[in-house]
């Protein structure tokens, strides 16, 4: 409320003709009361849009022939309905464990287990199953030493390998139903790891890097780098 108001009046240093006006302070009880809807807090997503295509082979088909790729930080599922299809309307379904962007996305040959890596503070590659019903966290592997690059699982579906964007350029392999890390090594010498890909089971793995193309073989508990590194042209 307004409580009074002085006449206007000319300020010589600026030229500018102003009006004072005197406001007295409100009272509690005046002031407008806070709204009390709320949005529902039970909102759930009906459809995503747009396609987070920061590295490479990031979209997979499924077993039951669903499209998987990453958009954000969710891992979407959209079913890709045939001509024949009694109901041609694509439908989506999505993985919303992650807390920040997705950078990665690895789908076992059986189409049915899927690994997805992120970019958070604390960076996580998350291990689920996919189908119809839904998707269903197996693992969750974190403390890594940096954003995730790339994941793969192995063709026997035992083990994840994962690279990370740390200044190591580190490379781990770990379990894809616990978790747990079971190996590790640095590659700074090797400049960037683009990609990295699992053979013969979980036996051997190759790396494509900026120098050149990298082959490990299971040894004891661990792997061994074979001797030599493939040319850039190769």
């Amino acid at each position: 409320a307004m409580a009074g108001m002085r006449p206007p009046s000319w300020g010589p240093e600026t030229g500018v003709t102003y009006t004072e006006e005197v406001l007295e302070q409100l009272k509690p009880e005046d002031r407008v009361k806070s709204r009390s809807s709320r949005p529902d807090s039970q909102l759930e997503m009906e459809w995503v849009y747009g396609f987070s295509a920061l590295g490479r082979s990031h979209a997979r088909y499924d077993a039951e022939g669903a499209l998987l790729y990453p958009a954000g930080m969710i891992a979407v599922r959209q079913t890709v309905p045939g001509p024949e299809a009694e109901d041609p309307t694509p439908k989506q379904s999505f993985f919303l464990e992650h807390t920040d962007l997705v950078t990665c996305l690895a789908l076992a040959p059986n189409g049915t287990l899927c690994a997805t890596g992120d970019c958070a503070a604390n960076p996580r590659v998350l291990v689920w199953r996919v189908g119809n019903k839904g998707p269903s966290l197996v693992a969750a592997i974190s403390g890594l030493p940096g954003p995730v690059r790339f994941v793969d699982i192995s063709l026997d579906e035992s083990k994840l390998l994962i690279c990370c964007t740390d200044s190591a350029a580190t490379i781990s392999v770990h379990s894809a139903e616990t978790g747990e890390k079971l190996w590790a090594c640095s590659l700074a010498a090797l400049g960037t790891v683009f990609e990295g890909r699992w053979s013969k089971g979980h036996q051997a793995f190759s790396l494509a890097t900026s120098k050149g193309l990298v082959a490990f073989t299971a040894k004891g508990h661990g792997y061994d780098w074979k001797k030599g590194v493939m040319g850039i042209k190769a």
